[in-house]
């Protein structure tokens, strides 16, 4: 089989600067079989009766310092429901989240306020997670006061500071969010998170909301402050070609599970979940004859349930490739031996060594190849 060319990224925002994990042995965040359930109350007729939602149900993974992992999946896989779990915002129903080797699901919350000032989150919409009545210079400032950093005098200068380090001048700082641009109100967002020196910054589809021009810039200012402040990433998004620029590693959910994870160049050269090739099959390639040259694998069917999730692979009512015992039979997240994979890649498919192998013809990768 041919090796796939990765997907190249949009035209307007050109190619983010390379990055390197300098991350090694302990990891900074770890999950352990999470699982995310959320009660529902569904009523008949007859009677009312409570059901739940498998929002996460058994996902294990572990980000080193320094890195980026990137968190793809189509609407409702349970992407930012991980996100926040990490960060807190929810209670795992069972399972661990271990930040820099402590659980946090059992930390009072005294402890866990000592601790939030290490990690933090940027969500998808600035505009609804700032609060309008606030001026940009308190916005970013509140989390100074929470944690008790410094005296206003040098809390003022901290802001003024990130102000810089984001991209906007001194003097907006007594402004409104709503005088401000997506992109700008994005940058005030990103002021935020920064403002107690975090370790870990969840990034919830950050620019999806934006302008592709838009998106480069902010993108490449994430880039340029991983690289200043040693940070690490947990990047949520949809978009295959800022996952591919941006991340070390990247993980493929489906319907609360991880399918697939691997390093950024083998999932790119090689994926070998059947849903990750369809999620590089609907990505679009900014060239008219390479897109024409590609083949479309389309999925047929739709997601099951959550609250009644299959008892065999997950994906296996929509695979093109799957057989009986799929349906029965939970695959493993594992690895597999296969020319190009890197030790600890990871997939979840009973016929991963089929994809592998080349010799499964109902089913190509999506990607223009060489």
């Amino acid at each position: 089989m041919t090796q796939p060319q990765a997907l190249p990224a949009p035209a307007a925002a050109g190619h983010l600067p390379s990055v390197t994990a300098t991350g090694s042995g302990t990891p900074l965040v770890e999950a352990r079989d999470v699982q995310m359930h959320f009660p529902v109350s569904r009523t008949s007729l007859l009677r009312s009766h409570r059901e739940v939602v498998h929002a996460l149900d058994g996902v294990s993974l572990s980000i080193q310092r320094g890195e980026t992992l990137g968190l793809v999946g189509e609407t409702g896989c349970g992407k930012s429901t991980l996100g926040r779990v990490i960060t807190g915002l929810y209670r795992p129903t069972s399972g661990a989240v271990l930040f820099d080797g402590v659980d946090i699901a059992t930390l009072s919350g005294r402890e866990m306020r000592s601790l939030r000032r290490r990690f933090q989150i940027v969500f998808q919409d600035p505009f609804l997670s700032l609060n309008p009545r606030m001026t940009v210079g308190a916005l970013i400032g509140e989390g100074l006061s929470i944690h008790d950093i410094g005296n206003p005098k040098e809390r003022g200068a901290r802001v003024a500071e990130l102000m810089d380090v984001v991209g906007l001048r001194r003097d907006l700082v007594s402004r409104y969010p709503h005088e401000f641009s997506g992109g700008q109100r994005q940058r005030i967002a990103i002021a935020r998170a920064l403002a107690p020196n975090p370790e870990l910054i969840v990034l919830d589809e950050p620019v999806s909301s934006l302008d592709v021009s838009i998106q480069a810039q902010i993108l490449r200012l994430l880039v340029d402050l991983q690289h200043q402040m040693g940070l690490t990433y947990l990047l949520i998004g949809h978009d295959l070609a800022v996952i591919g620029n941006m991340c070390h590693r990247v993980g493929v959910m489906y319907l609360g599970r991880i399918v697939e994870s691997a390093e950024r160049e083998s999932l790119y050269r090689e994926p070998l979940h059947p849903y990750t090739r369809s999620l590089f099959s609907a990505a679009p390639v900014p060239d008219p004859k390479i897109e024409s040259a590609r083949r479309r694998i389309v999925l047929v069917g739709e997601v099951p349930s959550p609250i009644h999730p299959p008892a065999g692979c997950r994906f296996a009512s929509r695979c093109p490739i799957a057989l009986d015992f799929c349906r029965t039979e939970d695959p493993p997240l594992r690895e597999v031996a296969a020319p190009g994979r890197t030790p600890g890649d990871l997939v979840a498919c009973h016929r991963a060594e089929d994809v592998a192998g080349g010799t499964l013809s109902g089913l190509g990768t999506g990607l223009h190849k060489s």
